[in-house]
């Protein structure tokens, strides 16, 4: 009896390896998903990591340290794009951003705040070339002290010197905006663009949207006029069209964020808001509330915060291995705002906003 017991014991144990081995050889289900690179879509959205787990390596060794130059101090535009920078420099976690600039956007000013975060040695510098002649100099100075530069809003001279840039396609937008600012004025009208200087990037928007104007709306009449960037000496100019021109019809602000919102308050000044169509450029609160309120119909949006964010980005990585994982030149898609845009906007409006203090 115990010689068939074993016997039974025996059959049982090696049929049970045998259905273990069974199991063990099939093959296993390999998922294949597909992939999607954001770069140049979405700068907020992060690519998807392999991991490696004999290997992990951290975005970047050791705390970072970066210089940001955003053209002046104190506007509204410039605490965007900061807002921009620090919430790239939160996800990683391990970076310092420091602002710094001119009050009144002083060229002189900002060379010299650039000289000192060079001599600072800091881990990347991130500035706007807005004079590019005069920035030349303190990029290529950075460069050769070993520290990696970043460009964002306008294009260095020497585009071979930063390692990137992020920012707008200024002809791009002019183009949209005289395509949508004719079709609101209906294909016929008057329209004053507002410029904040004579520079060549300044002549090149305005010679693009006045050859859209005047190939796609040939009975809209366009006045180039330069606002600079005083408001007193703005909002006289803007008068003074009203007045030799009392039937225009639309007003379109290249050159600063402020142009909407003080263009608006002359018209209602005048008594003519009602009957004209205003364009203005940045979607920052002042101009968000100035879109809620029906006061102006449009915003161009130079993604400035977007800016800011990616160049951080740029920096990091070649930082980690010599690349900055974005195309060396990363242009933000044109695009209009119009009121059904505006809760899109609102994060970006309240992070700016917190960042000032308001």
């Amino acid at each position: 009896m115990k010689k068939i017991f074993l016997l039974l014991m025996i059959v049982f144990c090696v049929a049970s390896i045998a259905l273990m081995g069974i199991g063990c050889n099939e093959d296993p289900i390999i998922e294949d998903p597909e992939e999607e690179d954001p770069i140049g879509e979405d700068p907020f959205e992060e690519a998807p990591v392999e991991e490696d787990p004999e290997e992990e390596e951290p975005a970047v060794i050791g705390d970072i340290k970066i210089f940001l130059e955003p053209g002046d101090k104190l506007s509204e535009f410039s605490f965007s794009i900061h807002a921009g920078a620090l919430k790239a420099a939160e996800e990683a976690g391990n970076v310092e951003i420091t602002k710094d600039a001119s009050e009144t956007a002083a060229v002189d000013e900002n060379i010299s705040i650039l000289e000192q975060a060079i001599a600072a040695k800091y881990d990347g510098i991130i500035c706007m070339p807005y004079i590019p002649d005069d920035f030349e100099k303190p990029i290529k100075e950075a460069i050769d002290a070993g520290i990696p530069v970043a460009t964002l809003q306008t294009r260095p001279l020497d585009d071979s010197v930063a390692i990137g840039y992020a920012g707008p396609d200024q002809i791009g937008y002019a183009n949209a905006a005289a395509l949508w600012i004719g079709e609101e004025m209906g294909g016929k009208g008057k329209v004053q663009i507002q410029l904040a200087g004579t520079s060549d990037q300044d002549r090149l928007i305005s010679e693009e949207f006045q050859r859209t104007i005047n190939e796609k709306y040939p009975d809209i009449v366009v006045f180039d006029d330069v606002l600079t960037l005083d408001p007193a000496k703005g909002a006289e100019v803007v008068s003074n069209i009203i007045q030799e021109e009392p039937d225009i019809n639309a007003f379109v602000g290249f050159g600063a964020a402020s142009y909407a919102a003080m263009t608006a308050k002359i018209c209602e000044e005048q008594g003519i808001l009602d009957e004209v169509i205003i364009l203005g450029i940045d979607p920052l609160k002042s101009n968000l509330d100035e879109l809620k309120a029906d006061r102006i119909q449009g915003i161009i949006d130079q993604g400035q915060f977007a800016s800011g964010y990616v160049c951080v980005k740029m920096i990091l990585n070649y930082l980690k291995d010599g690349d900055t994982g974005y195309d060396k030149f990363y242009v933000h898609p044109n695009k209009i705002v119009t009121a059904d845009d505006i809760s899109e906007y609102q994060d970006i409006v309240d992070s700016t906003a917190k960042l000032m203090g308001n």
